[in-house]
């Protein structure tokens, strides 16, 4: 036996800022909020061009785009944070 329980391992907890809490609130709603606008974008996206196009066998093309389009955003915005910092990136995205 060490001599030391589990609960002395954890940090101290401070008090955080009411704006942090707030700011904290605010990013968790977005990304809730955009990761399913995300996934209904990318059903929706496969279900219209299979309707307009007549065949399930182009139906995947949306998200191919949608996948590419992420990935060039990716290194353009992952270039801007790393030359002006993570704020203009975050804000940029």
């Amino acid at each position: 036996m060490t001599g030391w329980s589990a609960a002395s391992t954890r940090p101290s907890t401070m008090a955080e800022p009411p704006e942090q809490r707030r700011t904290l609130a605010v990013l968790l709603l977005a990304q809730i909020l955009s990761g399913a606008g995300l996934a209904a974008g990318i059903t929706v996206g496969a279900l219209l061009a299979e309707q307009m196009l007549g065949s399930s066998r182009l139906s995947g093309l949306p998200t191919v785009f949608f996948t590419l389009g992420s990935a060039a955003a990716a290194v353009g915005l992952g270039r801007l944070s790393q030359r002006f910092g993570r704020r203009a990136g975050l804000s940029t995205g």
